[in-house]
């Protein structure tokens, strides 16, 4: 990779001098740059550098008349299978006017160790094929409203306290294998046509 000749600018007002660097080496805090007019030096990473520098990458760098350099912006890099926005601490993006989209080809990815809050006036979700995993799962709201084509259902139990509970089917079918009970204060049963209870 090679260098842009002759970059330095200097900027009167804070003495800065700006450099095109060659990142050599990377540590914890800090990567190691080569200048063509310089030499090394050992630099930090800028707050407004969101993509950390990797070895190899031509960075911007701004050099103090102290001796502190910083990368400003990463130029060029070889390999661009992944670009990785990093910072040290919270990081919020927010929009005083407006909205923010977060679009991608292959897919999106949100991955947390700890919790993840949604808060928002209206929530709209839309996909050809979903997949959830919950181990534990509490919902409060006012109302529930489904429209589904077919509802499979497997549990060991089912709770439900009601106030009241209706339900207007065509056909109705259920198969206890061992004991039905039903307990009410008074039980009405009306057929139109037959009404068939069998016993053995």
């Amino acid at each position: 990779m090679n260098f842009a000749g002759n970059t330095a600018q200097t900027l009167e007002d804070g003495q800065v001098n700006q450099e095109v660097a060659l990142v050599v080496r990377t540590g914890a805090d800090h990567v190691v740059v080569q200048t063509n007019q310089s030499g090394e030096y050992r630099a930090k990473r800028a707050v407004s550098c969101l993509v950390p520098p990797v070895v190899d990458d031509l960075v911007l760098v701004a050099v103090t008349t102290r001796g502190d350099c910083y990368v400003l912006a990463v130029l060029e890099r070889d390999d661009m299978t992944e670009t990785e926005l990093s910072v040290d601490g919270d990081l919020a993006i927010r929009s005083h006017q407006g909205k923010v989209t977060l679009a991608a080809k292959e897919g999106i990815g949100l991955v947390t160790a700890n919790a993840l809050d949604m808060v928002s006036k209206r929530l709209n979700i839309t996909a050809f094929d979903a997949n959830v995993f919950l181990e534990k799962l509490a919902y409060a709201g006012e109302a529930v409203r489904t429209e589904v084509g077919k509802v499979k259902v497997f549990g060991r139990t089912f709770d439900a306290v009601l106030e009241r509970f209706s339900q207007r089917v065509q056909r109705s079918y259920r198969t206890v294998e061992q004991h039905d009970q039903l307990r009410a204060e008074s039980i009405d049963y009306k057929a139109d046509k037959t009404l068939c209870l069998r016993s053995d």
